[in-house]
């Protein structure tokens, strides 16, 4: 879990997940990367530490999403690692499927597909334009590939890299050098649920039009640098 400012939100995920974990026979160590807060957010996750087994790698400087995904992705052990976000939006519930896929596809990378995606216009319409450009430019056909809620066995992680071109875009680069390590994925539909609290701590009006050129560029220096034609 990459956490940046989820004091309000953090205790709540954590605990809805240990149970689903528990009710799969699963043993789950919560990896937490926390990016940066300023809120309460780590005095929480150091109290939830005295209940639940966590892995915590923290930061106090801004780091951004991407680089909070990959050093969580890094300090995994080998077994079965699930990415999801903090705020809530992944529903435990959908565990269960992700885990009975992979005991059928045990070789693949199991991606959701948020159906409805519940965010509020301006990230779907931003989500939906950039989906455009990255299957133009990757010729990867994918519903949903900035999805964050992603599980596989670890060693199926091994493409990822330690050099990031989308700082705040990491599962559309995830997916680029998915397809160019040959490691197949399988997208399932899942429950996307509204936040619990708060708005987005990535995405804001006064931000779109930077973070889109970022994006851009971000997307033209991956291909360049992965040299996918």
């Amino acid at each position: 879990m990459p956490v940046h400012n989820e004091a309000d939100t953090i205790e709540h995920t954590i605990k809805e997940w240990y149970e689903s974990c528990k009710q799969l026979n699963l043993n789950p160590t919560f990896i937490i990367s926390e990016d940066g807060s300023r809120d309460n957010t780590l005095n929480k996750i150091n109290e939830l530490s005295e209940v639940y087994k966590i892995n915590l790698i923290t930061s106090k400087n801004r780091k951004g999403y991407s680089r909070a995904v990959v050093d969580a992705i890094f300090s995994a052990e080998d077994g079965i690692v699930c990415c999801i976000d903090s705020d809530g939006q992944c529903d435990p519930k959908d565990l269960k499927k992700f885990m009975e896929t992979l005991d059928k596809q045990p070789n693949v990378i199991i991606s959701g597909v948020r159906s409805p995606r519940n965010d509020v216009l301006i990230r779907k319409v931003m989500s939906k334009s950039f989906g455009f450009l990255f299957k133009v430019i990757f010729k990867i056909n994918m519903k949903d590939p900035s999805c964050p809620f992603v599980l596989g066995k670890k060693a199926n992680f091994d493409f990822v890299s330690k050099e990031i071109f989308l700082e705040q875009g990491f599962w559309w680069e995830f997916h680029a050098r998915r397809v160019q390590g040959k490691v197949p994925v399988a997208e399932i539909k899942i429950n996307h649920r509204m936040r619990q609290k708060g708005v987005s701590r990535v995405y804001s009006v006064k931000s779109i039009f930077k973070i889109v050129i970022k994006h851009i560029f971000g997307l033209l220096k991956l291909k360049n640098n992965l040299k996918l034609h």
